[in-house]
């Protein structure tokens, strides 16, 4: 997964609008060219008008795709803050001080010992 390239984007919204205008230039100068019920020169402007159409909602669906990427980018970012809240806290404020707690304990012995060994180099990412 990647993001969506700012750049990219407006480049393409860019060459898509040009597209259209030559488009409709286009259709305008076979409307200018039509002599009188040209059967050929109606169907060429149709088409024209519809392909027009199509690069403007290929853009309205960018824009709006473009548009719902920021929306959900900025929820993402406020989970991930949420997370690294939690987490900073959970490793910090919770398990380093119910460790250190247990630690301070002279009670325990073997296994239960070598269990909270392991947990505190979990807890500070020492491998053995």
């Amino acid at each position: 997964m990647h993001g969506i390239n700012r750049s990219r984007h407006l480049h393409l919204i860019e060459s898509l609008l040009l597209l259209e205008e030559l488009l409709h230039e286009e259709k305008e100068l076979l409307i200018n060219d039509a002599t009188g019920n040209n059967m050929e020169n109606k169907t060429a402007t149709e088409n024209y008008q519809n392909t027009s159409q199509v690069a403007a909602n290929y853009r309205a669906e960018l824009e709006e795709i473009y548009s719902l990427y920021h929306v959900e980018l900025a929820s993402l970012a406020e989970t991930i803050d949420r997370y690294d809240k939690l987490f900073n806290h959970l490793k910090i404020e919770y398990v380093s001080k119910k460790l250190k707690d247990l630690k301070r304990r002279n009670d325990l012995e073997g296994i239960r010992n070598e269990r909270l060994k392991d947990n505190i180099h979990t807890a500070y990412g020492i491998s053995n």
